[in-house]
């Protein structure tokens, strides 16, 4: 337990912002007085004298709370709050049925034949690429949650969005591919444009199997950034509650 927990339990009671928000707020609080604290014990004060020159520093005023909250709170995070816990895990879990399904149609259609990748064009091989960098990423995220159980507050959050982040670049490619491949069929069309039609139509069909790879591709990053990010605030919640003394938070 925090000695600044009594500090941190009054700072709870006052933060009106939703999980895992709070917990990693209220985490950063303690390491942010427990490194003043050190500060002031190495310019010499005691331990008693330390610990009051450090809670003397920082405002945990109701109101600098709510300004905290407004920050760490956005809409969506709000209406959240309001839902009960068990109703927040039937959304996760509905929210996780629509992601999944989706990803494994489509996984069984590219296990089943390539024609989905061939009629993709050569943008989906970029894509892929930076799929096998998503599954690497989070493998290395595993790698310090469960089997290496590195969970220093510090380190919990390095690296936990670039599986997000690079579901985006997998919407931008399969986007930007679409419509470049829709101003080479332009060009071509006005040198030919007898063929029109047939060229829109191979790019009607080339582009609807780069999108579906892009949307599964991206699909996948969010899926391993959700596992993840869940796994996380479940452990912030854990080590808030252990600052504060508390079997739960």
């Amino acid at each position: 337990m925090s000695r600044f927990a009594h500090s941190l339990r009054q700072a709870r009671e006052n933060l009106r912002i939703p999980q895992p928000a709070r917990s990693r707020l209220l985490l950063e609080l303690a390491a942010d007085m427990e490194a003043l604290f050190e500060h002031y014990r190495q310019e010499g004060l005691d331990e008693r004298e330390a610990e009051a020159r450090t809670r003397e520093s920082f405002d945990l005023s109701p109101e600098a709370l709510r300004q905290l909250a407004d920050v760490h709170s956005p809409p969506v995070g709000r209406f959240l709050d309001h839902l009960s816990q068990q109703a927040r895990g039937r959304w996760e879990r509905g929210a996780l049925a629509l992601v999944l399904t989706p990803i494994v149609l489509l996984g069984i259609r590219l296990v089943r034949g390539g024609d989905l990748l061939r009629d993709a064009g050569p943008v989906v091989w970029p894509m892929l690429l930076v799929a096998f960098l998503v599954v690497g990423l989070g493998l290395i995220k595993f790698h310090q949650i469960y089997l290496k159980k590195d969970h220093d507050i510090r380190r919990l959050r390095r690296g936990l969005d670039g599986p997000l982040r690079l579901a985006g670049v997998q919407l931008a490619l399969g986007f930007g591919g679409m419509y470049g491949d829709l101003i080479r069929v332009y060009l071509q069309s006005r040198a030919e444009k007898a063929l029109t039609i047939p060229y829109l139509a191979h790019w009607l069909l080339r582009n609807a199997a780069l999108l579906s790879v892009a949307m599964m591709a991206a699909l996948l990053g969010g899926l391993v950034w959700y596992l993840l990010a869940r796994r996380v605030a479940g452990i912030e919640r854990s080590e808030a509650a252990l600052l504060l003394g508390r079997r739960e938070i």
